[in-house]
């Protein structure tokens, strides 16, 4: 089990980015829906500030330049998801809302639609278009991951149980090759649920001759797992981040280490927390950037602990 100073500076750090990502949250176009016949495209908005049905808003890019403006149709009675039409230029996932200032407010309020017809779309169908875009995307995705592990394994070495122990901290780098499930059971909760191959590495040198049969001072772990997890996410910026918490069982199917006071590993239990950021290329494929810290909570006399950085790519199902 980790001490708790680590625990603690770890528990501080995630806490932080969590908090970061909070702060840079903002109102963002979610999805975008083709209009047809004529009609002006549909777009799907996340929240993070109140707006009204009827009320005509900018959508600017990163740069903060303005690229549409668009016609709130309906909105969720969280006021976190609302629907609109665009009056003027082309909306892209992404895009953010810029509230006009009152000076041009009433210019923009008058802003209609370019084909007279579409102003006539009742709420309803924006509804069942948005609906499509959602089922397009799907709620469940699959795919895999690749990454690798910094691993850090801190025990006491002993060749005999006579002999003196000597403190000692282990370090390494393994990989992973991991299969994933997403299943997004609220519009800003996902649950996730990994399993795969993933290597445990540690080496190190110590002052006594007790590795490998005592004729060594330079002691490694290597440890091939078959891991089963699962992990709970909280989605942000329109869900392309996330923070979350996680739990895993780690099955050893191979193992090979000189530690004479190493016991033969067993099932490992770790806890997870994590971040990512998804990059959406479109709504049929997503590139994950995940990272973890692990901590095990199986043998007290051994501490150890990994910071997993993966990528890999997910479709929907």
């Amino acid at each position: 089990m980790k001490n708790k100073n680590s625990f603690k500076a770890h528990l501080i750090l995630s806490i932080s980015v969590f908090f970061l990502l909070i702060q840079s949250y903002a109102s963002t176009v979610e999805k975008v829906a083709s209009g047809k016949n004529g009609l002006p495209d549909r777009v799907q908005l996340q929240l993070d500030q109140p707006v009204q049905v009827g009320q005509k808003i900018y959508l600017v890019n990163a740069d903060q330049k303005k690229v549409a403006i668009i016609e709130i149709q309906k909105v969720s009675s969280d006021q976190r998801k609302a629907l609109a039409q665009v009056l003027k230029g082309k909306a892209s996932v992404g895009l953010s809302l810029l509230v006009p200032s009152a000076a041009t407010n009433a210019r923009v309020q008058n802003t209609s639609v370019k084909n007279s017809g579409s102003a006539s779309k009742s709420i309803s169908d924006a509804t069942a278009e948005s609906k499509s875009v959602s089922k397009s995307s799907g709620k469940i995705y699959y795919g895999g991951l690749v990454g690798v592990s910094m691993n850090t394994l801190k025990t006491k070495i002993a060749q005999y149980s006579n002999s003196t122990p000597e403190a000692a901290t282990l370090s390494g780098m393994g990989f992973n090759l991991k299969a994933l499930v997403d299943y997004k059971i609220l519009p800003d909760w996902t649950v996730t649920a990994v399993s795969g191959l993933d290597q445990f590495v540690a080496k190190g040198n110590i002052t006594n001759f007790y590795c490998n049969n005592g004729s060594s001072q330079s002691c490694t772990v290597d440890i091939m797992y078959l891991s089963a997890e699962a992990f709970v996410k909280y989605n942000l910026l329109a869900d392309q981040a996330w923070v979350g918490l996680g739990y895993g069982l780690f099955l050893p199917l191979s193992y090979s280490m000189n530690i004479p006071s190493l016991s033969k590993p067993g099932l490992q239990n770790t806890v997870f927390i994590s971040t990512g950021y998804n990059l959406k290329l479109s709504n049929k494929m997503v590139f994950p950037f995940n990272l973890h810290y692990g901590l095990d909570l199986v043998d007290p006399s051994v501490e150890t602990s990994s910071i997993l950085i993966q990528t890999g790519v997910v479709f929907p199902y």
